[in-house]
């Protein structure tokens, strides 16, 4: 990955947020993440780096951030992504998935996603998203099923929007043909006072 962005908080260090493979995703990404940063009122520094020379840099005229240097390539350990990181993988009908994105923070791949899936609905483009961990598939966006199938759309996000299968073994069972709908009979259960 060459294109390398950082977020740098006021009086805080300059960490890694993401990993590009093209610098129009990068861009798509920092501002997709602009946009989500002002919906909850968070302000931060973003820079996009090239092969370890810094490219851009967003909002640094509305933070105060004297005396804190960003340090992203003065540190050996934090240049490279975590090997733990979310990998975005987009694969179209025709061709094998492509790596594009490595990212820190689960919640940072989704919102690639959720953001570039209407983009791509609207230039008639069929790519399915995949989020992975250690080569693990942990979620998958596919642009022709609606927006509330997809795991991660809307406003929540974690365990609210997983899909929970708990089969129950009456709704499964095979009857015998011929065999009424109901043909269990239920037997009224007696309470306590009727019982003598």
């Amino acid at each position: 990955m060459q294109y390398k962005i950082t977020r740098q908080y006021a009086r805080d260090i300059e960490m890694p947020l993401a990993e590009f493979q093209e610098v129009a995703d990068a861009r798509f990404y920092l501002k997709a993440k602009l946009e989500s940063d002002a919906a909850f009122n968070v302000t931060a520094i973003y820079r996009l780096y090239v092969d370890g020379k810094l490219l851009d840099e967003v909002n640094r005229g509305k933070i105060n951030t004297a005396g804190i240097p960003a340090r992203y390539f003065a540190d050996e350990g934090i240049q490279h992504m975590k090997p733990d990181a979310y990998k975005v993988a987009a694969q179209d009908l025709v061709n094998a998935p492509v790596t594009l994105a490595h990212f820190i923070e689960l919640k940072d791949a989704r919102l690639f996603i959720e953001k570039k899936l209407p983009v791509d609905s609207t230039a008639s483009k069929r790519i399915t998203y995949r989020i992975l961990k250690n080569n693990e598939m942990l979620e998958k966006f596919d642009p022709v099923k609606p927006a509330a199938a997809n795991p991660g759309q809307g406003g929540t996000t974690g365990a609210a929007n997983k899909t929970v299968f708990r089969p129950t073994p009456f709704n499964t069972v095979p009857r015998p043909t011929g065999s009424p709908q109901g043909w269990l009979k239920e037997v009224p259960q007696e309470t306590a006072g009727e019982k003598e």
